[in-house]
């Protein structure tokens, strides 16, 4: 693995493999410009090519998906060779050019420089079938899986669209005792701060007695409902987990 910072930077092996594998032209559907060709000077050439990230090297990146290792980040699996203006384009619009979508082209471009190589005609391409259908590439054996799938048919890993139970239990404690927390510093320590502060005559707990009690526990029961919220809102707003269960 090379890495620069926190980014998963690719090697120079993999760099110039890419480049071979896509018949040193743009994988850019439509594209398909030569990456390299003669300078001026005789002793140089000109270079456009890039080995561009599919999901991004580091947080915070276009399609970054945080189920991939560094190693798989920086694999060659991960990697679509492309034109610096391609490369670019496909950063600032995301949304657009999904994982699903440069894994198509990837493969066509490989496809097409496979059927150059052996003095065949153009391939058929899978980017045109798959353009539209959505759902996610598996990280562990690069399948498609499908938004409704709950299993990767490729290595059968489980595929974990928003939080677990366990993580929903414990959202749902900690929501709980922070809400708790707040109740009883609310019902405890405001009266006094009032009292201190504006000379009032305000009785503990505001008088509830008791009955402080159901309030605290009825605002600990909003704070459990509230962690259970947030946590599944979180999970849901991320690209699906996919675990694989060891085998006994």
């Amino acid at each position: 693995m090379a890495s620069v910072g926190t980014r998963d930077e690719f090697k120079k092996e993999t760099i110039r493999t890419l480049q071979e594998r896509a018949g040193n032209k743009c994988s850019a559907k439509g594209c398909e410009r030569l990456t390299s060709g003669p300078n001026l000077q005789p002793d140089k050439a000109s270079r456009i090519g890039v080995a561009a990230h599919i999901t991004a090297a580091a947080p915070g990146g276009p399609r970054y998906d945080p189920s991939l290792s560094s190693e798989e980040r920086s694999s060659i699996r991960n990697g679509i060779w492309l034109c610096q203006n391609c490369a670019r384009l496909i950063d600032v619009d995301p949304s657009r050019y999904t994982v699903l979508r440069l894994m198509g082209w990837k493969e066509d471009a490989e496809r097409a420089a496979l059927a150059e190589l052996e003095g065949r005609g153009a391939p058929r391409t899978l980017a045109d079938e798959q353009l539209e259908e959505d759902g996610w590439i598996c990280p562990h054996c690069r399948s498609f899986v499908k938004l409704q799938q709950t299993v990767c048919l490729g290595c059968k890993a489980e595929v974990i669209t928003g939080a677990t139970q366990q993580e929903n239990a414990n959202a749902m404690q900690l929501g709980a005792i922070a809400g708790g927390a707040i109740s009883f510093g609310i019902l405890t320590y405001v009266p006094q701060w009032l009292n201190s502060t504006f000379n009032l005559q305000v009785p503990g707990s505001f008088g509830l007695g008791f009955s402080a009690l159901g309030v605290g526990g009825g605002v600990a029961l909003v704070g459990g409902f509230a962690g259970l919220i947030f946590v599944e809102r979180y999970w849901r707003a991320r690209p699906p987990r996919f675990v694989r269960r060891k085998m006994d």
